[in-house]
């Protein structure tokens, strides 16, 4: 088999347009954050005059990466905002010549939260991109900040973008662990909501999730701390992001050799009660017609039983010739360290790497080297075995 990882050295709005257009299944990407640091390489990006040069810089490498995306594709963009005139203390501190052009005022208001994420969000959107979700990326272990007259930043922004209103999502390729007592709610639980008319409004949700629940839904929080990084570079980014982000953006057994299509994945759920979901819909509709609202509780029904989802098989739903799939293709434009084709290659998924920087090669070559972390678990701070 040949190498699963392409690696691209120089501007990624020139060395996109080497790729084959719609080749790519899902794009996972962290690009430098506005005046948070001077990688002190000509022509980054990042180092703009102003917010609407970096806004233009960024939408120039994502109108490439449209061109390069499959129309089932989906891009995952994390980013982060900065201050008004924030960046310019923080070149001065690394006593660079080109600092003279930071720490000036963009807006006209000092000290202003520039919202970076979201403009870049509504200039994408203003050309063609659709905006499908905006997750939220909860760091437990933020680093401490010096302003006192606000609260410290503890979050990034995560933002899922498609090409078309329909496209690949696996929502099975990673689910949520509920917590306990949370998402498993009994039976019992979930009638005294409606007794209470607490229910009411979400009849639908309860009774379609009767029996106990062991994985959820992706939500859009993900708490997840930072991992470390050893290396020169100062900006590593956080295995779990991309892990979470190919597994719901790509498929797991592949996609179609002739065409590209992924294969779907064939979910079949076990577990629960159906008399359980039925008699709590009678429940909900005697009280709207003004009856005794009775609780399954107090008929003595307790239902224990785990709801499970399982993975059936695939179907190649693209109607070519019936063929073996290949590995999906997953592309960072702005690969760093190489962390999105190292998570990329654990999951067995081939990837495109773009880095500006000609010194990130040796880094990205060692960084793909890393084994996978011997324990699959949901606890993202084991992902550290490996870095």
């Amino acid at each position: 088999m040949n190498d699963p990882h392409t690696v691209l050295i120089g501007d990624s709005r020139e060395t996109l347009k080497t790729l084959q257009a719609e080749s790519v299944h899902c794009v996972v990407t962290s690009p430098p954050f506005f005046r948070l640091r001077d990688y002190r390489v000509l022509g980054q990006i990042g180092n703009e005059p102003s917010v609407h040069d970096y806004l233009d810089s960024l939408c120039a490498v994502f109108s490439e990466v449209s061109r390069v995306l499959r129309p089932d594709g989906t891009l995952w963009l994390e980013l982060g905002d900065t201050y008004d005139g924030w960046g310019g203390r923080a070149l001065q501190r690394l006593k660079h010549k080109s600092s003279r052009t930071w720490g000036a005022k963009l807006i006209e208001r000092e000290k202003a939260l520039l919202g970076m994420p979201w403009r870049l969000a509504f200039a994408l959107a203003d050309r063609g991109w659709l905006l499908r979700a905006e997750i939220v990326w909860h760091k437990p272990n933020a680093m401490p900040e010096s302003a006192q007259d606000r609260p410290t930043r503890a979050h990034t922004t995560v933002f899922l973008f498609s090409r078309k209103p329909r496209y690949y999502y696996d929502p099975d390729g990673w689910r949520e662990q509920c917590a306990e007592g949370s998402g498993a709610r009994t039976v019992s639980d979930r009638a005294k909501l409606v007794e209470h008319g607490d229910g009411k409004a979400n009849e639908s949700f309860y009774t379609s999730t009767a029996g106990r629940v062991e994985t959820r839904n992706a939500r859009t929080v993900w708490s997840i701390p930072t991992a470390p990084y050893h290396g020169p570079h100062a900006a590593a980014f956080a295995p779990e992001i991309p892990r979470r982000a190919i597994l719901l953006g790509t498929s797991e057994r592949g996609c179609c050799p002739s065409c590209g299509v992924p294969w779907r994945r064939l979910v079949r759920v076990e577990g629960g009660s159906k008399r359980s979901r039925r008699e709590l819909g009678e429940t909900q509709r005697a009280r709207s017609f003004g009856g005794p609202a009775q609780s399954l509780s107090h008929r003595g029904h307790h239902d224990s039983a785990i709801r499970q989802r399982i993975t059936e098989g695939w179907s190649q739903d693209c109607g070519c010739a019936a063929q073996e799939p290949v590995p999906c293709t997953v592309l960072d434009p702005f690969a760093g360290t190489g962390t999105t084709g190292m998570v990329a290659g654990w999951l067995e998924r081939k990837s495109v790497l773009c880095e500006l920087d000609e010194e990130c090669r040796s880094l990205i070559a060692e960084r793909l080297k890393t084994p996978r972390p011997g324990v699959e678990a949901e606890d993202p701070r084991q992902l550290r075995l490996a870095m």
